[in-house]
């Protein structure tokens, strides 16, 4: 299993993921909630980036 960025521009973010489909059923399901979870960190991390700060102190007024 495997997730890539493909492109992530304009607040748009697209993934791609390979799931492997053979064996049982059951192991086919769980690979697939695997790659769903792993696409939604991948997807969360991107967002948050979009949040992340420079380290300069929060100031409002004369408060830091």
């Amino acid at each position: 299993m495997k997730t890539t960025v493909v492109s992530h521009q304009n607040g748009t973010v697209r993934l791609q993921i390979d799931i492997d489909i053979n064996g049982s059923l059951l192991d086919v399901e769980e690979r697939i909630q695997d790659a769903v979870n792993e696409v939604g960190r991948a997807a969360t991390s991107l967002a948050l980036e979009q949040f992340d700060t420079d380290d300069s102190p929060v100031i409002t007024g004369p408060i830091k």
